[in-house]
């Protein structure tokens, strides 16, 4: 039975961002927010990326996606047009 009379500790609820997780969010945020989908894209018959679904850059230039028109670029009035044809907000 647990003593109900001692304080309990609490684990610290943050943890400081330290240098290598600040260069993970940067590296992360680069990859994935170069490209957005304009369409849905399939590989084989799996649904890869619905419209408006972040691409990763690796994905789109090596899989073709920029030079087939699949993607667009983020902050390109083609992506403003696409978001807003899809009701998203332009970030």
């Amino acid at each position: 039975m647990a003593d109900s009379n001692k304080p309990t500790e609490v684990a610290e609820v943050t943890s400081p961002m330290t240098a290598e997780l600040q260069d993970q969010i940067a590296a992360q945020r680069k990859e994935y927010g170069q490209y957005v989908a304009a369409h849905q894209i399939f590989v084989g018959t799996a649904l890869a990326y619905n419209p408006g679904d972040a691409v990763p850059i690796s994905n789109a230039e090596r899989l073709g996606y920029v030079e087939a028109g699949a993607v667009v670029k983020v902050g390109t009035k083609a992506h403003k047009d696409l978001m807003e044809s899809l009701g998203l907000p332009v970030s």
